[in-house]
């Protein structure tokens, strides 16, 4: 199916990418930048409008498993702040399973991020009230 796309198209600029710009040097390397995470790609949007969040990250955590659920609390956390939605709904994608299948049990820090999501969604994820 073709859907013809000519014609007059209105837009309006949402935020100057100048503002986003200034932080690519931040951005580079995504492991070490927080901040530059935050202040590149957040904060630019923090005056939009959101109905919730749809999140799937983790991978670069399973080197650090144990930091992962105060680290996903506190952004659960601090996003409900920022937009001042105490209750909007924070929805986790769960790491896909990707390691290779064994016969033994082993120590895998990706088993450690997926259970912390999981320990997350369970306890703040989800809107308070609504259960699961």
């Amino acid at each position: 199916m073709e859907i013809d796309l000519t014609g007059t198209w209105k837009y309006k600029v949402g935020k100057d990418l100048s503002e986003v710009e200034q932080y690519a040097e931040q951005l580079k390397n995504l492991k070490t930048a927080g901040l530059g995470l935050y202040k590149g790609v957040m904060h630019p949007i923090r005056e939009y409008k959101v109905s919730g969040t749809i999140w799937y990250q983790g991978e670069a955590n399973n080197d650090h498993p144990s930091e992962y659920a105060p680290l996903l609390q506190a952004l659960i956390t601090n996003w409900r702040e920022r937009w001042d939605m105490p209750e909007m709904p924070f929805l986790l994608v769960q790491l896909l399973n990707f390691m290779p299948q064994s016969k033994q049990l082993l120590e895998s820090g990706w088993a450690g991020v997926c259970e912390a999501q999981l320990q997350i969604a369970k306890e703040v994820a989800h809107r308070p009230g609504r259960k699961l």
